[in-house]
């Protein structure tokens, strides 16, 4: 795939206030500098293969300034340099002719022209513990904010890096020329992390750790990764996955989905009709507000299904997804009956009797005041258990059979 950085020449072409506050000669030979440092950018990204991946990350950044200071006398260091210019004594040269003019669009909460384009355009300088030098010697830019800021202008999307600690990670305003990049991605790292994206279809990789991130407006996508985490969808139809460890999921408004993981996961699904799949471990899942489709999977699971208003919530089951003793089986709370549906057409046919199995080869489950038993394949056995509370009996219009 060829690359191409004419989105950040484009813009900085474009900012308002560089086109009222600069010259248009001037002008001029800033953005051709700026296309030389685009070009000479392209090449070490094809000459180190670091985006082969299709994403930048802060290591790629390090590659890059490594590969131009390995040679101080080849020809893209010579080019990096010429058109990145200076603003020493009273000439300005290279990319100076356009940096501290003037420039007014925020790039996440950023000043578009004096930081993130500057940042960017000090790929060919030294790294040191993390950060870009400056001519005088001064820290610049964060080589993991740059990478960052990089991957929208090169890939098309805005992307937010963690470290190995603790780390808060936010959005911050775009102004209209940037709209696309509202739809984040964050690589939050190890470490117990705070991830809190904005407007956008965001999507969140929350990394090792006990993290917490929600996902602001927008239909994001959050996975928790490894570790306990808390995850909120907020607005907006979402997808959560908990991943590994005993994890906590809120779907928020919108039509979300929620997978819990590996562990112990509780999953609340909000307002509107969402999709609750607690997978493996000892799951609790609330559908909330809405008529909610609810899965346990394996593991003792509780459902409550408590609403203010009773809508058609649906218990999906198959068979293993409940065991035989009081310490394995499923039990659901705030059934409705008449209006929530017990979801068996994964045992294929199966039919409804009356205090006892039909037998003869024919899947038949009974009620007998407190808990369903399933016998799977016709031979009378009880092959699964689900309790029941508070409800007395239920009926063939309380099931979905296949």
């Amino acid at each position: 795939m060829t690359l191409s950085l004419t989105t950040l020449t484009d813009a900085l072409a474009a900012d308002p206030g560089l086109v009222d506050q600069v010259s248009a000669g001037k002008l001029r030979q800033g953005l051709a500098a700026a296309a030389e440092l685009n070009r000479v950018l392209i090449e070490m990204i094809d000459q180190t293969g670091v985006n082969d991946d299709g994403v930048i990350s802060p290591e790629d950044m390090q590659a890059i300034s490594d590969a131009l200071w390995l040679d101080e006398n080849a020809q893209p260091w010579r080019e990096f340099w010429l058109a990145h210019g200076n603003d020493s004594g009273d000439v300005e040269t290279g990319f100076h002719l356009l940096q501290n003019d003037g420039g007014t669009l925020l790039f996440r909460g950023r000043a578009f022209v004096d930081t993130v384009a500057d940042g960017i355009y000090h790929y060919g300088f030294r790294i040191e513990d993390g950060r870009y030098a400056n001519e005088d010697g001064n820290d610049n830019e964060a080589i993991a904010d740059v990478a960052g800021w990089l991957n929208y202008f090169l890939n098309g999307r805005s992307v937010i890096w963690g470290g190995a600690g603790a780390d808060s990670l936010g959005s911050g305003k775009y102004d209209g020329a940037f709209a696309a990049a509202r739809s984040e991605t964050f690589f939050a790292g190890a470490g117990d992390d705070g991830i809190w994206a904005d407007k956008g279809d965001d999507l969140v990789f929350a990394g090792e750790g006990q993290d917490r991130a929600g996902g602001g407006t927008g239909a994001d996508t959050l996975e928790g990764e490894a570790g306990n985490d808390t995850l909120s969808g907020d607005e907006e139809d979402d997808l959560l996955r908990g991943g590994a460890g005993a994890d906590a999921l809120y779907g928020g408004d919108g039509l979300d989905r929620l997978e819990g993981g590996t562990e112990g996961d509780v999953l609340n699904g909000g307002t509107g009709r969402d999709w609750l799949s607690g997978e493996a471990g000892n799951d609790t899942l609330a559908g909330a507000e809405g008529g909610d489709h609810l899965t346990g999977g394996a593991g003792a699971d509780a459902f409550q299904l408590w609403e203010k208003r009773a809508q058609a919530d649906v218990l999906h089951f198959a068979l293993g997804d409940s065991g035989l003793t009081r310490a394995t089986i499923d039990r659901v709370e705030g059934f409705q009956k008449g209006v929530d549906k017990i979801d068996l057409r994964a045992f294929g046919a199966m039919e409804l009797a009356d205090l006892d199995y039909t037998g003869g080869g024919q899947a038949s489950c009974y009620y007998d005041g407190r808990h369903l038993r399933i016998d799977a394949d016709g031979d009378r056995t009880t092959d699964m258990i689900v309790e029941f509370a508070w409800i007395d009996e239920l009926r063939v219009r309380d099931f979905l059979f296949a």
